[in-house]
Parts: C-alpha cells; structure tokens; sequence
C-alpha cells in the first residue's frame, strides 16, 4: 500500500476521529474541542468547544455533529455554527447486590444509585439517540430538546439507515426499533446471546442482515428475525469484528490474538496467516482496494479476502484506533497526534 503520510500535528490528544459523509473534511474530538479539519489542502477549517468529548457522531446530511462525554450530549449546527441541544439522560445505572442493600428501602438504594453512563448516540432524521449502561434509550427532538424515553433492553446501536435501532433486551434477545416521532417496536426475535455487552452486532452492508459475532459468526433477517446462517463455534471469543463491503466476508479478531474470515456463502471461517500472535488493536476494510487491515502494535497489516498475506506498514508512534474513508484514507490514533495515511 503507497500512502502519502500526514500527521494533524494541531489536533492534540484525540478521543475520536470521523470523516465528513462528502468526504472533505475530517473531524476530531480531544482537548475539550472538536476539530474540523479540511482535506484538501490539509488545513484547520473549525472548532467547536466540547470538553472531555469521548464520542462524536456526524449527521448523514453533514452538517450536524454530536457528541458526549460519558454524561452529557451535544448536538451542534454547523452552519451557524450554534449548539442545538444539550442534555443529560436520567436513567439511572443498575445497582449491584451488596447484603447491606437488604436495611434499605428502594428510595433510598436509588437515591444512592449513579446515573447510567452515556455509551451510544447516534442522529435519526431531526432526532439524537443515545443509549445508556441501563436498559431502554432516549430521544432527543433536536429543534425543541424534548425528550422521548423508550422502554426495553440496551442500545446496541442506531443502524446506518439512520430510521432503525437495535437493542438487546434479556428476555426478547433482539428487537429492531422504528426511530419515528412515535417509537415502534418492529421485531423481536429470539437470538442466543452469550455476552450482550461483548458480542459484536453488525449491519450488513445490504441493510437487510445483521451478523452477530463472539462464541460464533451468526447472520440474521432483520425484517423476520429469522436465523440465517451460523458458523461452527470458535476456539476463542472473537472481541471485535468489521463487515466487508462486499456482504460476504466477516473479519474478526479474538480474545488470543487470532484473526478469522467468516465466508458467510460457504460458511466458513479461516485463519490469518500472522507476523505475531498479539492481539489486534482494531480492524477496518478498505473498500477502494477490498483489502482486509488489522492495527497492531507500531504496524498496519493488510490480507486479501481469501487470507492472502500482502502488506506491512510500520509505523513511527503506537496507535490504538483504526477508521477508514469511503475513499480509502486511513485515519490511525491512540499516542501522539492522529496520522492521516492518503494513497498516493
């Protein structure tokens, strides 16, 4: 892979990293401000005030952001550019038993009881969605700030259709949510869930399956319910999986430091050849070549779909985030300042 490499040497420490929908622009969130940042040429466009940022989100029109700090979420327009909300859920996290629990009243266990900490937002239409550590998830109508509690398991996340939710929910499995003014509950279908707070959920690049991965590789109908296809279990919890843009191929990465190809047509799973056998930090697809990339330590690897083995990239700093552009730009962050890796 020839890349040209360039360091955004302004952005500081960086929590999170997003590319524009157009593609132009990339955003960064760290040092109580987001960035943003034009692509070409490379320079610094904005900035919009938000402390301790841990999570940024961009609007499918481009021209919202949001983001949250594990409390609070903000939305902002970047026409203006203005705040458009802010807020802080109010759902409470589950307490854990403790026999002490059993001389007090429910008042007083919930008075004593934090707030669920904030970990997925996401924008359908003219709403935020944000889900929490606790069962259920809001939303936020961005022109007046009301809000809008739903009732059922935890926000997996806000698929890219940006009209649909999923959650998982203990005695349902999954459900598939109509993000509309009036929530609905569109499916529930039973899926055996090892580990909710671990498995990987996935929107197929057809926006019609969902795959599933951890203890196995499962696909499912996200308008039935129905099982589709799974895979033989594993030798090892796989922690952290990417689609293929191709609908085809699943690349998964274990709690041992394995990496697996799950072939969904012939359902199969096969091991990457590897130059070590230490876990990889994140995983991405590159679309405009297919190529499979695993980030590891001071090194972006690089196989065919098939396992083929192809490039090394070493790398000067250790970085722990991968995302990469529809076009193809490899965006890196962790230590240091974040490195843009353009193709030549």
């Amino acid at each position: 892979m020839d890349f040209q490499r360039v360091e955004l040497a302004g952005a500081g420490a960086v929590s999170d990293l997003q590319f524009h929908p157009d593609g132009q622009f990339v955003f960064t969130a760290g040092d109580g401000k987001i960035r943003i940042w034009r692509m070409d040429p490379l320079e610094l466009a904005g900035e919009l005030d938000a402390p301790d940022c841990t999570r940024l989100v961009i609007h499918a029109d481009g021209m919202r952001v949001a983001a949250h700090d594990g409390s609070t979420v903000t939305a902002w327009d970047l026409a203006e550019p203005a705040k458009l909300l802010e807020a802080r859920p109010k759902r409470k996290a589950q307490p854990m038993y403790h026999p002490a629990m059993d001389d007090l009243t429910s008042e007083e266990i919930d008075a004593h009881t934090l707030p669920a900490s904030v970990r997925v937002i996401g924008f359908a239409g003219e709403q935020l969605v944000v889900g929490t550590s606790a069962d259920g998830f809001e939303l936020y109508a961005l022109a007046s700030g009301a809000r809008t509690p739903v009732r059922t398991g935890r926000l997996a996340l806000v698929l890219p259709d940006g009209r649909r939710a999923l959650a998982h929910a203990i005695s349902t499995g999954l459900e598939v949510w109509d993000l509309g003014a009036a929530p609905i509950r569109l499916r529930a279908f039973q899926a055996d869930l090892y580990f909710p707070s671990s498995e990987s959920f996935l929107p197929h690049p057809d926006g019609r399956r969902l795959i599933v991965a951890y203890k196995t590789f499962r696909a499912y109908d996200l308008a039935s319910g129905d099982g589709l296809v799974e895979s033989a279990p594993l030798d090892d919890s796989v922690l952290d999986a990417v689609c293929h843009p191709d609908g085809e191929h699943v690349l998964g990465a274990s709690r041992g430091g394995a990496l697996l190809v799950w072939n969904l047509a012939r359902n199969t799973v096969t091991p990457l050849a590897r130059r070590d056998d230490r876990r990889a930090h994140a995983l991405a697809a590159h679309p405009p070549t297919g190529r499979l990339l695993a980030l590891g330590d001071r090194a972006l690897d690089a196989w065919t779909v098939g396992g083929a083995p192809l490039d090394r990239v070493p790398l000067d700093a250790a970085h722990h985030s991968l995302r990469v552009s529809p076009s193809g730009v490899v965006a890196l962050w962790g230590d240091g300042a974040p490195l843009l890796m353009i193709p030549a």
